[in-house]
C-alpha cells in the first residue's frame, strides 16, 4: 500500500500538480459475514495547484544547435509541467551526444518554478567536453583471421568519431554473418584515453571452422569404414 501511494504522488506530480500530497491512508478493520475482517481504506488527496510549462532554453550546445535539441523536447510552454518527460528529454540528448563520439558529456535541468503564476521554466545546461576518435583496432586470437577484411567489415573505423551504437550494430552485423565465432561484450575491449581524447578497441575473434569432412573408402578386406584424416579447416 505504502508503495501504490508513492506511485500514485509521483503521478500526480508528473501531471503538473508538483504540490500534490497523498495521505497517509485510514484503514478501518471491520467484521464482515461470510467474509471475514475487511480493510476499509480511505485515501485523501491534495492535488494543490496545477503548474504549467513556461519557457524551455538550453545553453552551452555548440555541437548540435540548441533550436534541434529544443525540437526534441516532449513538453511545450502552456502543457502541463512534467518531470518525467523533461528527465526523458534529457536522457535522450545524452545518447544523441554520446552516438556522436562525446562520451564525457554532461547535462542537468534547471528548474526555475513561479508559485504565484504556477509555471516551471526550465533550463537544460549541457556540457560537451571533446569528441572522442577510435584510436587503433586491434584484432587478436586467431591468425588465420584477415586482418584488413575484418575491420572493413566493421561500422567504426581508425580515426573515425567513436560511436558505442554503430560498435554494437557491428557486432551484430558480424554474428549474422556467421564467419566468426560468436562475438559477445566480452570479447571486445574498450580502452578510453582521456587525454588524447581516443578509443582503442581489441577484439578477441576466432573463426567459426567447419567439422572436418570424414570420407567413405573402403578397407583391406573390402567392408566399409570411415576415414577422417583429411578434411578442411573453414573455407
Amino acid at each position: 500500500l505504502t508503495l501504490e501511494l508513492q506511485n500514485l504522488e509521483r503521478y500526480c506530480q508528473d501531471e503538473g500538480f508538483l504540490h500534490a500530497r497523498i495521505g497517509p491512508p485510514l484503514v478501518d478493520l471491520q467484521a464482515v459475514p461470510g467474509k471475514g475482517q475487511v480493510a476499509f481504506i480511505r485515501i485523501p488527496v491534495s492535488e494543490g495547484s496545477r503548474f504549467t510549462v513556461g519557457e524551455i532554453a538550453v545553453t552551452n550546445a555548440q555541437a548540435l544547435s540548441p533550436a534541434t535539441l529544443l525540437l526534441m523536447a516532449p513538453l511545450r510552454t502552456g502543457q502541463p509541467y512534467s518531470r518525467g518527460k523533461a528527465q526523458e528529454w534529457r536522457e535522450k540528448i545524452e545518447e544523441a551526444y554520446r552516438s556522436m563520439g562525446y562520451l564525457r558529456f554532461e547535462s542537468r535541468l534547471l528548474e526555475q518554478v513561479h508559485e504565484l503564476r504556477h509555471v516551471v521554466d526550465c533550463v537544460l545546461e549541457c556540457k560537451e567536453g571533446n569528441p572522442y576518435r577510435v584510436g587503433r583496432i586491434m584484432v587478436v586470437g586467431d591468425e588465420s583471421i584477415d586482418r584488413l577484411q575484418f575491420k572493413k567489415r566493421l561500422l567504426v573505423g581508425e580515426g573515425s568519431l567513436y560511436s558505442p551504437e554503430m560498435l554494437s550494430l557491428s557486432i551484430q552485423i558480424l554474428n549474422g554473418m556467421r564467419i566468426y565465432r560468436p562475438i559477445t561484450e566480452r570479447d571486445v575491449e574498450v580502452k578510453i584515453d582521456d587525454t588524447r581524447s581516443t578509443v582503442d578497441l581489441i577484439l578477441h575473434v576466432e573463426s567459426l571452422k567447419k567439422p572436418s569432412s570424414r570420407l567413405f573408402l573402403p578397407s583391406a578386406a573390402g567392408s566399409p569404414r570411415w576415414h577422417s584424416d583429411v578434411g578442411y579447416n573453414g573455407w
